[in-house]
């Protein structure tokens, strides 16, 4: 099963990727996996193209993990979902 959903932005657009996949668990044997992808893509057209990455980079790798650990420790039922890796 592949589902895929997008989001268009103003700077962006964001795919979200459902996936199946199989590894080998010895023996012959495979065993089946569900996984996730989410991707940003910047438009390139646009003339702030560069910073942007810059921000986007920023937000990915220091204030999304900011908020997930706060998400974690402070809130309870709806706010607890799984940020994207």
């Amino acid at each position: 099963m592949q589902t895929a959903f997008f989001l268009q932005g103003i700077l962006s657009t964001t795919y979200v990727v459902d996936f199946d996949y199989e590894v080998s668990s010895g023996n012959d044997e495979r065993e089946k996996r569900e996984g996730s992808v989410f991707v940003k893509v910047p438009l390139r057209d646009q003339p702030q193209f560069a910073s942007v990455n810059v921000r986007e980079a920023a937000m990915l790798k220091e204030v999304l993990p900011k908020l997930k650990e706060f998400l974690d420790s402070s809130c309870q039922g709806f706010f607890k979902l799984p940020m994207p890796r």
